[in-house]
């Protein structure tokens, strides 16, 4: 466990200075899972596409809709790396200084990313459950609905 250095601006700013490296990589990383979601999305709905020339099927309008909605989430991991990139690239101005705009940049670049990946979470949780009530609530009320059916 690491010890904690005196607090001071020079050892906030190496701390700062420590995280850059690591803020590049997931920053880089995320962006590639993006572009490699797009592509990916793109793919599939393509073929999608090609399968539903000559025939209509509801397999190849499925694979349609499928790319085309993978292709669009790839679009909530590009702006969380581009947060990522921007804080990295103003603590990589810190290395020669300790400018404060760069400090308030590199912050803010974190600031946007916590935010933004805060707000994707509170999404998929409130999706999360509105998809268990409907796996509970659809087999409820087919079973009701059957039962108020006559008998015949």
């Amino acid at each position: 466990m690491d010890t904690p250095a005196p607090v001071g601006r020079d050892a906030i700013l190496d701390k700062l200075r420590q995280t850059q490296p690591w803020l590049r990589f997931m920053g880089i990383l995320t962006m590639i899972t993006a572009v490699l979601m797009l592509l990916a999305g793109g793919g599939v709905a393509l073929v999608g596409a090609l399968s539903a020339i000559g025939a209509v099927e509801a397999k190849a309008g499925l694979m349609l809709a499928a790319g085309l909605l993978y292709a669009v989430l790839s679009l909530v991991y590009l702006f969380p790396a581009l947060h990522l990139l921007r804080s990295a690239r103003a603590i990589r101005g810190l290395q020669t200084g300790s400018d404060d705009a760069a400090v308030a940049e590199a912050l803010e670049g974190q600031r946007r990313f916590w935010k933004y990946i805060g707000v994707v979470a509170i999404v998929f949780i409130v999706l999360y459950v509105l998809a268990i009530l409907l796996a509970v609530a659809l087999p409820v009320l087919a079973a009701l609905q059957k039962a108020a059916q006559p008998a015949g």
